[in-house]
């Protein structure tokens, strides 16, 4: 790897790290409707974040990636199309 591809990869990962934590602020900041029929049952975002962000949750789709790799590709392609980057 080169010293330019090393420094993409580092702003690839400031990049998605500034919006990974903009997301998890916007989700534990909000209240999900659980069923909209049922006014008043709300999900709390921040359970949502905590659920999701247990070991063997994490555990279990590094297990996935690791054994799939090409849905890590198939998504990268996706992040390319939202950060309007080409070398990811």
């Amino acid at each position: 790897m080169t010293s330019e591809e090393a420094q993409r990869e580092l702003l690839d990962i400031f990049i998605l790290t500034a919006i990974l934590c903009a997301k998890i602020r916007k989700l534990s900041n909000s209240r999900i409707r659980k069923d909209r029929d049922i006014p008043g049952a709300y999900i709390e975002g921040r359970e949502v974040i905590e659920k999701l962000s247990t070991p063997e949750i994490l555990d279990s789709v590094n297990r996935i990636l690791e054994n799939n790799p090409s849905l890590l590709e198939e998504k990268s392609a996706s992040l390319v199309d939202i950060l309007g980057v080409t070398y990811l």
